[in-house]
């Protein structure tokens, strides 16, 4: 009892700043994005400007910062919540990215670490970390969604961006005899989903035609929601023109009614 009113305060704090992580955990989530497609276009040794450090360090350094924020979120509000598998439950994909998306370097020691807290032992290193960049990028169009729902244009684009991202940088690194560069990658994804039949090549590895898969899957589910979203958002205005004309109507019956009153009462 002593220990619970103690902490009382500053669970109710924490609590409070939920949607504030939330939101700080969905940038970091794009920041992740932003990295796995970069290290397409950059190599290890290229020095960002300003900080004056090589790309694979900045890499690994941010990598880090964003791991240790989502496993020190999950701990904290799985632990304070009062339900930790419910929270977990409903914040799957912070789980995964605690578990799949763990950064390893060229030292030892912490890829020794990174080893014993993830599944490397089990599972391919490569599929983790595809399970964890999935789970990043699931978070952003979660997001996305949830802030511009009204928005369709907005919420699909982000969704094809994520998808086309995600499955090329996938397509380079399982099939680069096909897919030589992430451009060329990119150029498949987005012709597959636009259905424009402009492919001058095509996956011939099983593991490039699981990834054409999940493309051709992801682009229908895209436009699926497109039409929904603009269907939901077409009946959401002319609803809103009819209860602007039946206001209207009922105004001037209103007014009506008020000089009915008046006449009768002369």
């Amino acid at each position: 009892m002593g220990w619970s009113m103690f902490t009382r305060p500053s669970i109710d704090t924490v609590r409070k700043a939920e949607p504030t992580v939330e939101f700080l955990l969905s940038c970091m989530s794009i920041m992740a994005m932003a990295l796995v497609v970069g290290s397409q276009f950059v190599t290890g040794d290229w020095q960002v400007p300003i900080l004056s450090v090589s790309w694979s360090n900045f890499q690994i350094g941010t990598r880090i910062v964003i791991w240790l924020s989502f496993v020190g979120s999950t701990v904290t509000y799985a632990i304070l919540g009062g339900h930790p598998i419910r929270y977990i439950w409903l914040h799957l994909a912070e789980l995964v990215v605690c578990v799949c998306w763990v950064p390893l370097s060229q030292l030892g020691k912490l890829d020794d670490f990174a080893a014993l807290l993830s599944l490397t032992k089990v599972v391919p290193l490569d599929a983790l970390q595809f399970t964890g960049t999935a789970a990043h990028a699931w978070k952003i169009v979660r997001f996305t969604a949830q802030r511009f729902s009204s928005h369709p244009v907005i919420v699909t684009g982000v969704a094809t961006t994520v998808l086309v991202t995600s499955c090329s940088a996938l397509l380079v690194y399982v099939e680069p005899q096909t897919f030589p560069t992430f451009q060329d990658a990119c150029w498949y994804a987005i012709t597959t989903i636009t259905k424009t039949n402009l492919n001058d090549s095509a996956p011939h590895t099983m593991h490039g035609r699981w990834v054409g898969m999940i493309i051709m899957l992801g682009g229908w589910s895209i436009f699926a929601v497109f039409f929904g979203l603009v269907t939901e958002a077409v009946r959401a205005a002319a609803l809103k023109s009819n209860q602007d004309k039946v206001k209207d109507l009922q105004k001037i019956v209103d007014e009506q009614e008020s000089r009915l009153k008046m006449l009768l009462e002369k």
